[in-house]
């Protein structure tokens, strides 16, 4: 446990509780990863649905940064359906 420890920083450190095995530590650990998933996939859907073109960047640069933020999900393994975004881009557009 020692040698692990040694490895992780303090900031995670805290975030894990206590464990006298390393298998349950481990445990403990991923359990603790997969709650800060959760919380940036809110983050980003979040940001989706609040996003809107503003005239400062152009249509093909906000089309990019939805593109962006939906590729950030599939990193958490969650898919958003490509008909989605299409109609997400499409509303967030001026009329």
């Amino acid at each position: 446990m020692m040698l692990i420890n040694a490895y992780i920083g303090k900031s995670i450190r805290d975030l894990i509780p206590e464990c006298n095995k390393v298998k349950d530590y481990i445990k403990a650990t991923k359990e603790q990863f997969v709650s800060f998933d959760k919380a940036l996939a809110n983050t980003f859907m979040d940001k989706l649905s609040m996003m809107k073109h503003c005239k400062s960047k152009s249509v093909r640069e906000h089309i990019i940064e939805v593109r962006d933020i939906a590729a950030q999900f599939k990193s958490l393994e969650v898919n958003i359906c490509e008909s989605f975004i299409i109609h997400l881009i499409l509303n967030t557009l001026p009329t």
